[in-house]
């Protein structure tokens, strides 16, 4: 290949055809430092995405493609700008690795800047970022500058100067890119002249001279000086300043310099805006001899009632159209307008309630460099608000603040609405007599399950606020862009959703937004607001977009409606919902359920791109998504239905988006999209699960909806974790990776302290949704290793980012110390069944109601309470047999019509691999409530081991369904004195240690917990229990001083015909200590059977 630096590239227009050597071209942007975190996000491109995302699938005025020997080197992709028609927007610049400083990204950038001067556009502009080292000086030398205060936008007016009537002499004659001068330094470029923002270009090429002005805030050219053969003209329009204090007058000057051979015949022609009037008009006519200069003034004044553009947008201007020697020199002068008194209010957002009284405060700025002194005026129309003051003597410092303080009130019998309060200024500024537009201050009276709406003044400009005691949505008539504000969070006001629009295409994007039409309607369900107007660019064609706020609810519906009013043409459309999350929302976790399951990963660099999750509707299994605050146990959720839907996209800073294919659309008729949700409540994902199942999933079951948890995105784990012994084990380690983007990097295992595991690194080499890996690894512990829990961890190192993952043992059982003998005998006249496994014993008896009665490390200590061999009755709980047994308890805790214990039970072996013990069995004839259903209970233990498994099993062999509460009842008796137990549990983040006094006492174990130790710190021996099934069972603990210490795992059963369930419980005995009962509690519910 040829060097690249000695070849000029060519530059060609994108063709659909060249969608494969675009892709690689945008995969080559990947280069470390070249792109801020990877310009694929991880996902490489192919022609297919390529074609269906930015630039491709928006609206363009042009793609232009550097090659070299037919190769892509570089991209610039110029659009119609998305708020200002007089401008070109360029959306994707690089530039091949190879071909960087090669003179391909400046060949671009110069050709999309004729291409734009060729249309009649004025500017150019680009965002990039600060740091982008390489391309700031090049943006610059193109004629680019920086504006203040952004980061980085950058705009261009060599389009604009190019076809200036004044600039076309030099620029006909000399190139302008050679002969600009800039500095081309790494910062924003604030330029003055006197008081005013600009730019300024200068060229400069054999004594001839250009210099151009640009006024910032109009976004046009203000001013020219042109020098060609010793000959200088000069015409420049300005403001003292470029904020003009609405109500008081200003003056604008255009200044005139004659350097040249001849007099200047001129004239000249202001035009303002709607609001502005001149209060003195310059000289029509004039003429300057050479060498003299001249100032036309004039003066004028803007309206207080004004609207203003939001500061993003171009501003109000003047424009003064000169006429030199016959010569059109079109300049314009643009306005920051300013009221004279700023109002504010606090609280921001006054909601209060019926018999409500307090006091609002207002905040007043003066915007002018002189005092006003005058007075401000409160109406209350409506008189709900019980004002006590009218009016308020006010004198305000030039650019200072003052307040006032107003106490309103509002009467027990007020509905839910809103109540406006106007206030207004007036006085004086210098020499003006000034009275402001009227502000309204909204106070809204909210009912519990009440909405208000209102119209506002945002800085996007008006706006329609739909508010609630819990939200505030505000949707701006421009662009009918939703915003959402979440109120009652626990950390205060939270915006959520920010510039939530919507656009019919394709093409989509660089849609410049206009204002739409709107309705408010009220149905039974809630507040709809219509929004409605015609497209753009497909004439005929009308878009309403209608959002519904659910009464007493955070709920919001959105559904776009398209509909063909044109006679002749045929249309296919489809719609797009766009929005994007707001910068500061906590939400810090994502929860999804994809085909493969319901899966999680915090949301920080996630996801890097579209690519990065599926896009295709039918990957998820659910049509819902959940972002989680953990922290303040709120989330926000979006959930949708599949009709229609073609893609749901989410890239990195927004949230869901869908888009919907509504296919062909003939003249008269219309489509709308399947609706789409927003939900912001208290609690997880399991909450936005269940919203969905009853908007969109519309069924119901007499099955209770099984507890789930979601799996993390990526996840490193081992496939055993639990030994019975302290030998060598091989197992399998695997790495999943459900996200499209590769994971690549080095995993590190760390043993627990004395363990050893081969090997100890392990390369993961570019694993996706597609790919698993797997890999065989020995673990060997060490020889004098004791039964209990033992933690390392899986550090997995990628190029980005560290990922740490807890790996936790558990050894269970030293098989080869001992075996598990099952024998039976006979004790005080019962038939009983005694397990040992060389390090516990237990006794359980078919003849005492299935009961486990006896639990210890030999036989003189039983470690539980018991009444055996007969039932009785303990204080006042009747059928109390002690140790451990299972049996029905209904919802009101009447332990009087349990009638388990006289069901006739029989025993017999059992054994599970490793686990041997008995099982009791028996058929339901005495509780009517369960009769007919088949029960069981069975003890299990391994070799030298201090666990027993207590496995419970019901089976319904009926045509009815049954639905009851079966109790495993514990009575601990830790260290043989009962008195001395102390019960320790989880609740939160939080351990309470449960201490035995006076008195009665209930306790409940947090479910997803799930564990309980009784501990007696005397003896140094604890027993342990732990449910298996968190997402049915619960732990209570009762305690009656020193008469009683009771433990029970109360699990819900609801068994349909012909179904069964299972619920494995555990007991454990050890020492006192429980630190590592939590981590051994997930281990034992997440174990195999071992063969």
């Amino acid at each position: 290949m040829n060097n690249p630096q000695s070849v000029k590239p060519t530059i060609i227009e994108f063709k659909r055809e060249d969608a494969s050597k675009l892709a690689d071209l945008f995969n080559s942007f990947d280069k470390e430092g070249l792109w801020p975190g990877g310009f694929t996000g991880g996902v490489p491109y192919t022609a297919e995405r390529v074609l269906d995302s930015f630039p491709a699938s928006v609206k363009c005025i042009s793609i232009l493609i550097s090659t070299h020997e037919d190769k892509f080197t570089g991209i610039c992709s110029l659009h119609p700008h998305y708020e200002d028609p007089e401008a070109a927007y360029i959306g994707v610049f690089g530039a091949h690795p190879d071909y960087l400083g090669k003179g391909h990204g400046k060949a671009l950038i110069l050709k999309a800047i004729q291409i734009a001067a060729q249309n009649n556009l004025r500017r150019v502009d680009l965002d990039t970022w600060a740091g982008n080292l390489r391309a700031v000086p090049l943006y610059k030398k193109s004629g680019m500058f920086w504006i203040p205060e952004t980061s980085v936008r950058m705009q261009d007016y060599i389009p604009g100067i190019r076809n200036f009537p004044l600039a076309k002499q030099f620029l006909s004659k000399y190139d302008w890119y050679s002969t600009q001068k800039r500095k081309l330094e790494l910062v924003p470029d604030e330029i003055k002249l006197e008081e005013m923002d600009v730019f300024r270009y200068e060229f400069f090429k054999d004594g001839d001279n250009l210099k151009v002005w640009i006024d910032r805030y109009g976004r046009s050219i203000m001013g020219i000086e042109r020098t060609m053969n010793n000959e200088r003209l000069s015409i420049v329009a300005r403001l003292k300043d470029h904020k003009v204090i609405a109500g008081v007058e200003e003056n604008l000057v255009v200044s005139i310099e004659n350097n040249t051979e001849k007099s200047i015949q001129g004239s000249v022609f202001l035009s303002g805006f709607e609001g502005l009037n001149f209060t003195k008009q310059p000289q029509q006519s004039f003429t300057i001899n050479r060498g003299e200069s001249l100032e036309l003034e004039s003066r004028f004044l803007v309206s207080p009632e004004i609207e203003v553009p939001d500061i993003e947008r171009k501003q109000k201007t003047i424009k003064a159209n000169l006429i030199i020697n016959g010569e059109l020199v079109p300049l314009e002068v643009g306005m920051r307008i300013l009221a004279p008194l700023e109002f504010r209010t606090q609280p921001k957002s006054i909601v209060t309630c019926p018999g409500t009284e307090g006091t609002i405060q207002f905040n007043i700025y003066n915007n002018s460099k002189n005092a006003f002194i005058g007075k401000i005026c409160l109406i209350d129309e409506q008189e709900r608000l019980s004002l006590k003051e009218h009016t308020i003597p006010m004198k305000i410092p030039p650019k200072s603040y003052a307040g006032f303080k107003a106490d309103v009130e509002i009467s027990r019998d007020q509905t839910t609405s809103v109540i406006p309060l106007r206030l207004f200024a007036k006085g004086k500024i210098k020499d003006s007599e000034i009275e402001t537009k009227i502000k309204t201050v909204y106070v809204k009276c909210l009912t519990p399950g009440g909405t208000v709406s209102y119209v506002g003044e945002t800085k996007r400009g008006r706006a329609i606020i739909i508010e609630n005691q819990d939200v505030m949505a505000s949707v701006c008539l421009r662009g009918a862009l939703l915003e959402i504000t979440h109120k009652a969070g626990p950390s205060g006001p939270q915006k959520i959703w920010a510039r939530g629009g919507f656009g019919v295409g394709p093409p989509f994007g660089f849609i410049r937004p206009v204002d739409h039409d709107y309705e408010l309607v009220e149905r039974p369900e809630g507040l709809q607001l219509v929004l409605s107007r015609m497209h753009q660019d497909k004439p005929g064609v009308k878009m309403v977009r209608t959002l519904t706020f659910y009464f007493g609810t955070s709920l919001i519906k959105d559904q776009i409606k398209v509909i063909n009013t044109n006679p002749d043409v045929t249309y296919e459309l489809n719609a797009r919902i766009f929005g994007r999350a707001f910068i500061g929302s906590e939400y810090s976790k994502l929860v999804l359920p994809l085909d493969v399951g319901i899966l999680e990963h915090e949301t920080i660099g996630f996801p890097v791109s579209e690519s990065d999750l599926p896009t295709d509707p039918n990957k998820y299994a659910e049509s819902w998504v959940c972002f989680e605050d953990p922290v303040q146990n709120y989330c926000f959720g979006q959930v949708w239905s599949k009709d229609k839907l073609f893609k749901i996209r989410a890239r990195e800073g927004s949230y869901f988006l869908p888009e919907y294919k509504l296919g062909e659309i003939k003249p008269g008729e219309s489509v709308s999209t399947s609706p789409f949700y927003y939900v912001i409540e208290k609690g997880n994902w399991q909450t936005i699960r269940k919203r969905y199942e009853s908007l969109i999933g519309k069924r119901f079951s007499p099955k209770e909806t099984p507890l789930i948890r979601a799996k993390p995105l990526f996840d490193v784990k081992v496939a055993d974790t639990v030994l019975f012994d302290n030998l060598k084990l091989k197992t399998q380690l695997t790495a999943v990776n459900t996200r499209n983007k590769p994971a690549t990097g080095k995993l590190t295992i760390i043993p627990p302290e004395g363990w050893k595991i081969q090997p100890k690194e392990i390369e993961i080499q570019k694993i996706t949704a597609n790919k698993t890996f797997a890999t065989d690894i020995t673990i060997t512990p060490p020889s004098g290793a004791e039964l209990g829990m033992f933690s390392g961890t899986l550090s997995f190192s990628a190029p980005n980012q560290e990922v740490r993952f807890p790996l936790h043992f558990c050894l269970l059982s030293k098989q080869a110390q001992a075996s598990t003998e099952v024998t039976t005998k006979e004790e005080q006249n019962k038939n009983i069944f005694k397990i040992s496994n060389g390090l516990l014993q237990f006794k359980a008896s078919a003849d005492f109601a299935g009961c486990l009665y006896f639990l210890g490390k030999d036989s003189t200590l039983n470690q539980l309470g018991t009444s055996f061999p007969n039932i009785q009755t303990k204080v006042f709980l009747e059928n109390y047999s002690g140790g451990i047994r299972s049996f029905y308890l209904d919802d009101e805790f009447n332990f009087q019509k349990s009638k388990t214990h006289e069901e006739a039970f029989k025993a017999e072996p059992i054994e599970e691999g490793l686990w041997k013990g008995v099982q009791f069995t028996y058929k339901t004839e005495k509780q009517e409530e369960m009769k007919g259903i088949l029960g069981s209970v069975a003890f299990l233990t391994l070799p030298f081991s201090n666990v027993i498994k207590v496995k419970r099993r019901f089976e319904n062999p009926t045509s009815a369904s049954f639905k009851f509460n079966n109790c495993l009842w514990i009575s601990p008796n830790v260290g043989g004195v009962f008195q001395e137990n102390v019960v320790i549990f989880p609740r939160g983040d939080k351990i309470f240690h449960f201490k035995r006094a006076e008195g009665f006492a209930v306790s409940s174990v947090e479910p997803e917990k799930g564990w309980a130790v009784v501990v007696n710190r005397n003896k140094k021996q604890s027993l342990g229990v732990i449910a298996g099934n968190t997402g049915r069972s619960t732990i209570l603990s009762l305690d009656i001083g020193k008469t009683m210490l009771e433990l029970f795992v109360i699990s819900r059963v609801l068994l349909l015909p012909k179904e069964t369930c299972e619920f494995e419980d555990f007991v454990l005995l050890w020492d006192e200590k429980y630190e590592s009962i939590d981590k051994m509690a997930t281990v034992l519910r997440n174990q195999r059977t071992h063969v």
